[in-house]
């Protein structure tokens, strides 16, 4: 599935980056080091377990995106009924914005 990720400020707007957790002092940052020479941040949390959380979270979405474009491929109804009731409730948008602290 494509997952495209926007930044906690808003400001940018990157599709499928490589996500890593970097903790500099205090402070921990999710960047797309996609670039090995120009690492964006995308978001920037108090601690290391609110980052993990954070990175569990679009795990779940890209899980979510793809169960449904299997959904989509499936001729059985009945299997199609059984998938769409483990997806009720549940997003599986392309975009996710990174939440503030």
């Amino acid at each position: 599935m494509d997952l495209w990720i926007r930044s906690q400020n808003r400001e940018v707007l990157i599709p499928n980056p490589k996500l890593a957790i970097e903790e500099v002092n205090a402070d921990c940052y999710i960047e797309d080091v996609s670039e090995t020479d120009n690492y964006i941040i995308l978001g920037s949390y108090k601690t290391k377990e609110r980052a993990l959380e954070v990175l569990d979270e679009i795990q779940e979405r890209i899980i979510n995106g793809d169960a449904l474009k299997t959904l989509l491929n499936i001729q059985d109804k009945d299997a199609i009924r059984t998938i769409a009731t483990e997806f009720e409730g549940k997003r599986a948008d392309c975009v996710y914005q990174m939440p503030k602290e």
